[in-house]
């Protein structure tokens, strides 16, 4: 909590984050962050800042290679 000067710790993602893993935050949608897991898999999740939870999403079609990046067109 940055107006606290404070930490916690969040949930850890559901699998092993690998070389290859992005992460994104899409101005619209402020309570989330989207995660591509890497080269350990085809997972895809949703965080939820508000919650401090994780919904798998529909997965990669196969596993990211390492310099994957998740970008937002806006």
């Amino acid at each position: 909590d940055p107006t606290l000067n404070t930490y916690f710790n969040l949930t850890p993602t559901p699998g092993t984050i690998s070389p290859g893993a992005s992460m994104v935050k899409i101005p619209t949608d402020s309570d989330s962050i989207y995660i591509l897991r890497g080269t350990n898999g085809t997972d895809f999740w949703k965080y939820s800042i508000s919650n401090n939870t994780y919904t798998t999403l529909t997965g990669a079609p196969r596993a990211p290679g390492n310099g994957s990046k998740l970008t937002y067109p806006g």
